[in-house]
């Protein structure tokens, strides 16, 4: 995307949070596919983790271990299961399944069934 005014110039989003008008693009730093949306249409192109963290996060889940039960049940997650994937939320087993599958991102305690970020 050329900068209209400023020939030669280039919008790049350089993660994690900026955004550079640049005169030269370096693969692997720079990202060029993005799409700006309005802010009341985002939510449809938001993943399951980027509306789960906030919520878990919210809950002290960035620090300590919070219920999966209490995830499940926050509007946040309700209101993104019922928008953006138009389906019911899923069962507390689903939860459970998708956070011990992504330990990458989540530590799933299964014993007590809670996670933190």
């Amino acid at each position: 995307l050329e900068a209209a005014f400023y020939p030669g110039h280039y919008l790049v989003f350089e993660p994690p949070t900026h955004w550079k008008l640049v005169t030269a693009i370096e693969e692997g730093r720079h990202i060029l596919d993005f799409l700006f949306v309005d802010y009341g249409t985002m939510f449809r192109y938001m993943t399951l983790e980027e509306a789960l963290i906030p919520v878990v996060q919210r809950m002290g889940g960035d620090q300590n271990f919070v219920s999966v039960e209490a995830v499940r049940q926050d509007p946040a997650t309700r209101r993104y299961f019922v928008e953006t994937l138009k389906k019911q939320v899923w069962a507390r087993e689903d939860f459970e399944t998708y956070f011990a599958g992504h330990y990458e991102h989540w530590h799933f305690d299964a014993a007590a069934c809670r996670v933190r970020i």
